[in-house]
């Protein structure tokens, strides 16, 4: 989901952990757009009997108002009967206070954590939900790949011996272009 100050990018693994990164600024209206998809999402992939576990990647999300927080928390805590858990990660400092005291506030049934960054988030989900968790190394890619925007050439390079990818970006990106960028990463990925 796009919009003119945000996106958020939703992700279903192992059919029983969804993944939210959201990025830019939120509002109440975009809150309420994440919540009609999320809601879709619970529609199609759960399960009943089998809980789901929720990560928020807040790495990206610069600004959030307090009617935005409210739909947020209040679309969760009426589901609390789905969610196992909710595992936050990405947080600054000052909303991982907020967010540690707002906690101590509501009843809360479900399981709901910070931490730090996505592996551990992760690994932490796996848990919640009594899976294994088996990590094989990505098969490699052999293959370069080229993105572009007025401005700005980025090559997508495959693995190399130290199995890291990289990306050479030449020229000045704008904020505007991330999204696509992100988007075409992952389909190099991918593919």
């Amino acid at each position: 989901m796009t919009g003119p100050r945000f996106t958020y990018r939703f992700y279903v693994l192992d059919r029983r952990i969804v993944l939210c990164r959201s990025f830019g600024s939120t509002g109440r209206e975009e809150v309420e757009r994440y919540c009609q998809t999320l809601q879709a999402i619970i529609r199609e992939f759960h399960e009943p009997g089998k809980p789901l576990v929720m990560l928020e990647d807040y790495a990206q999300l610069h600004d959030t108002d307090n009617a935005a927080r409210q739909v947020y928390v209040a679309f969760h805590l009426a589901r609390q009967d789905i969610w196992k858990g909710v595992v936050f990660f990405g947080m600054n400092p000052l909303l991982k206070l907020f967010f540690r005291l707002g906690m101590r506030l509501y009843p809360l049934r479900m399981l709901v954590e910070l931490q730090g960054g996505y592996a551990q988030a992760l690994h932490r989900a796996f848990q919640m939900l009594d899976l294994p968790l088996e990590i094989k190394p990505i098969a490699g890619v052999s293959s370069t790949g080229t993105w572009s925007s007025p401005g700005i050439v980025v090559d997508f390079h495959p693995l190399d011996r130290d199995n890291v990818l990289r990306i050479v970006p030449r020229g000045t990106m704008r904020a505007a272009d991330v999204p696509a960028l992100s988007r075409a990463y992952e389909a190099f990925l991918a593919a």
